[in-house]
């Protein structure tokens, strides 16, 4: 009785069974993830050219040259790092800047369906794999960079350079 006084409206049992039912239908809907993202790319599919990575310390370009992929790295302030320009026989899909370098990746990809590769621990395996690929800041050759390939079970999802750290995210971690 207080609460009409209150203005509430009592319902009835079977009203309350009703929104009971519907609620729980509602929590039972699945819905598909959305596809991952890289912050600040462009789609891969609308041209050939296409920013793996633009944010406020530079600019990471992608130009599809058929066979290979052509990179160029360029910074917003010549006095953060030179500029970077390689030939990309990987073709990464991902990129991602930052103060202590550029690291790119790909998704497993036709590149090493039968080619032998040895990881970091001497171990060789064939299989389609995803590249991960750091070149740090202020180098003047690829002397420092590293290479690791990822187990043919992990598809790497999207990069990330923190000032003294990179990481990958992949489907399986």
């Amino acid at each position: 009785e207080d609460l009409k006084e209150e203005g509430y409206e009592i319902l009835s049992e079977s009203l309350l069974d009703a929104i009971k039912n519907e609620v729980s239908k509602a929590q039972k809907i699945e819905t598909e993830p959305q596809q991952s993202i890289q912050p600040g790319s462009t789609n891969p599919q609308n041209s050939k050219r296409r920013y793996l990575c633009w944010n406020g310390i530079g600019s990471v370009i992608s130009l599809d040259e058929g066979s290979y992929n052509f990179i160029e790295v360029e910074y917003s302030d010549s006095n953060i790092g030179r500029s970077i320009r390689f030939r990309d026989n990987w073709k990464f899909s991902l990129g991602s800047l930052g103060y202590c370098g550029v690291v790119f990746a790909t998704q497993p990809n036709n590149n090493f369906d039968n080619e032998e590769i040895e990881d970091e621990k001497g171990a060789k395996t064939k299989g389609k794999r995803s590249v991960v690929y750091f070149v740090p800041l202020g180098t003047k050759s690829n002397k420092n960079a590293w290479t690791k390939f990822m187990p043919p079970e992990e598809t790497v999802e999207c990069t990330a350079v923190g000032y003294d750290w990179v990481a990958v995210a992949s489907k399986k971690n």
